[in-house]
């Protein structure tokens, strides 16, 4: 838990020749007075406890007092030189949010000089500790403003991935209504031509009119036997569709009812997400979302 962490100090007394018999050692009603107060440059004297032991040895019983002081370590030096640095440090590297998703350039130099700075405020403070093979609150700390400042390079991969999609799809919508520009024109040339020609299709269809008139009156005379015949297949047709229909009907309604917890959490699935929905995501919409993201999960991790 360093740098708040508590120590405990122990001192023992305890006759180094003299059992019970001759030596008893016992504590008073008010076991430590305290002559002047303690203060220490990195510690507080807390607190302070007694206890009393009787321990067998080979040559008897021999009384042992215990008294153990208490001291919590004053972290004031390291919130100062240590945590408000990276905090401020993860903070600033947010600012980039704000920024036009088309700075890159700027986000890139914010993101990797926060990166550098953390990193060597770490450096100095591990300079003056310890090295211990355990892992420290501080390292924690340490560790978790690296990985912030990392996920805020991770997410502008992200937005400069998802920005370079979308003016890929703007050039192609471009270059699309270009095309089908070009389309209309070449139709509307085609429309004037067309004008051109139209008096000699009224010529003709008078003549046409007339030939369709004598086929039909041709064959209307054959025609009769086979309508019946075909009204006589039609019908057989219909009986059979409608045994087929009542069939199918029938597997179906069997398969819902053997299927009808699936058919129901298929449903629930199309409910919270409809297939019909746009789920493109742009990167301005993920820029908003870190704006809230980042400073909650920070905020969260400082209560932790």
């Amino acid at each position: 838990m360093f740098p708040f962490d508590s120590l405990s100090c122990e001192i023992v007394l305890e006759s180094y020749s003299f059992n019970t018999d001759e030596v008893r050692l016992m504590w008073h009603d008010v076991p430590i007075t305290m002559m002047e107060k303690v203060e220490l440059p990195d510690f507080d004297l807390i607190g302070w406890s007694t206890d009393h032991q009787r321990l067998e040895y080979p040559n008897g019983i021999w009384d042992r007092a215990k008294v153990k002081f208490t001291f919590a370590r004053r972290y004031g030096f390291y919130l100062f030189q240590s945590y408000f640095p990276t905090s401020l440090t993860v903070i600033s590297s947010w600012v980039g949010f704000f920024f036009d998703v088309r700075s890159v350039s700027a986000r890139i130099t914010l993101g990797v000089s926060s990166l550098l700075a953390l990193t060597f405020q770490f450096g100095n403070v591990l300079r003056h500790l310890p090295r211990v093979s355990y892992i420290k609150c501080l390292d924690v700390w340490m560790i978790f403003s690296v990985i912030f400042i990392f996920c805020t390079l991770v997410e502008l991969a992200i937005v400069c991935q998802l920005n370079r999609w979308e003016r890929e799809r703007q050039i192609g919508s471009k270059v699309l209504g270009h095309w089908l520009n070009q389309i209309r024109k070449t139709r509307k040339k085609e429309s004037k031509s067309g004008e051109e020609g139209t008096g000699l299709l009224r010529k003709r269809i008078p003549v046409l009119a007339q030939l369709k008139a004598a086929a039909a009156a041709s064959d209307s005379s054959s025609a009769t036997p086979t309508t019946t015949t075909i009204q006589a297949q039609g019908s057989e047709n219909n009986k059979a569709a409608g045994n087929n229909f009542t069939t199918i009907e029938h597997e179906t309604f069997a398969y819902e009812k053997k299927s009808g917890w699936s058919h129901r959490f298929r449903q629930f699935v199309y409910t919270l997400c409809p297939p019909d929905r746009d789920w493109t995501i742009t990167s301005v919409q993920v820029d908003r979302c870190s704006m809230i993201m980042f400073p909650l999960s920070f905020l969260i991790f400082n209560v932790v």
